[in-house]
């Protein structure tokens, strides 16, 4: 299911305190923020200079980061990352780069994509989705 897949975040707030139930909003101040994709639209190419797409966001606290490429009927098209960021300074910009291929190496079809990104470190973890359009 798409909701399962893409992490989506629940609204029930079981307890009345003004903040949805999740295990993944933010607790132990571990958050994504700042979310960005640029350029966006973008239109990989195979030849030349290549465009690419670049997934910038904030982390309140080192953490695995992990980010995966899904299309709209929900299948991972890429797993992108699976790592650990480590950093001194909080909160930190941190960076990667979509080539718009698949896990195959291939060139994706044109349309519109959900990066799906998480951080889970001991005191918690977040996840937040961006939509990323491919364009020829």
């Amino acid at each position: 299911d798409a909701a399962e897949r893409f992490g989506s975040k629940p609204t029930l707030d079981t307890n009345s305190d003004g903040v949805p139930d999740n295990s993944f909003a933010g607790i132990g101040n571990l958050s994504i923020s700042r979310v960005n994709v640029t350029p966006n639209p973008f239109a990989p190419v195979t030849t030349g200079s290549a465009k690419s797409a670049a997934i910038s966001f904030y982390l309140s606290l080192p953490s695995n980061v992990s980010i995966r490429i899904f299309d709209l009927r929900g299948r991972e098209v890429r797993n992108l990352i699976n790592e650990t960021v480590s950093f001194s300074a909080s909160p930190t910009r941190v960076e990667y780069v979509w080539d718009g291929k698949d896990d195959k190496g291939e060139l994706v079809h044109m349309g519109i994509y959900l990066a799906n990104i998480r951080a889970e470190s001991a005191s918690g973890g977040d996840r937040e989705n961006v939509a990323i359009a491919v364009v020829k």
